[in-house]
């Protein structure tokens, strides 16, 4: 949360000429509720699997760039089904940037997870207990410094390297 999912997500998207997903809102579409309350009536469990059928649709899309939320890679096997050709990015984030970043958007009132009396100390908590499943992403690409739009650029940049280099190299 906070790292830049959603916007550097869609701004790839139309820098490479691809559809763009959200699954925060596909969740909120299919559950037919906002994500807070989704999280107050069912639960995290119940939002976790509203969740999983979203991204196993989205995942058999081509030509999709999709922002997961930040838990949805920390299931087992989560990334591993990720399909062939596809590409995770992980977007590093450090906690202070973070809540930096969500505090402008609702904070804790529009996430769930930061109600919470240290919001700083649960993002904290929340990036240390996923990272070994955010270590798993092909690529690490680091958030804090530089705007959108370059964070994006160094994306494109590295997509077309890694097109241009022959098969096994």
């Amino acid at each position: 949360m906070g790292s830049g999912k959603s916007t550097v997500g869609s701004l790839l998207a139309r820098r490479i000429g691809w559809s763009f997903t959200d699954t925060d809102r596909r969740i909120e579409e299919e559950g037919g509720r906002a994500i807070p309350r989704i999280f107050r009536e069912d639960g995290e469990e119940g939002f976790r699997r509203i969740e999983r059928r979203v991204v196993r649709r989205l995942l058999r899309e081509d030509g999709t760039v999709i922002a997961t939320g930040g838990g949805w890679p920390c299931r087992p096997g989560r990334l591993e089904r990720v399909p062939d050709g596809s590409l995770s990015i992980w977007l590093r984030v450090s906690p202070e940037a973070a809540f930096e970043r969500v505090s402008g958007d609702g904070g804790g009132s529009a996430r769930p997870l930061l109600e919470v009396e240290n919001p700083t100390a649960r993002i904290r908590a929340l990036i240390t207990e996923r990272e070994p499943y955010y270590r798993r992403a092909d690529w690490w690409v680091p958030t804090d410094r530089g705007r959108p739009q370059d964070i994006v650029e160094h994306i494109a940049g590295r997509l077309v390297e890694e097109s241009a280099r022959p098969p096994g190299v």
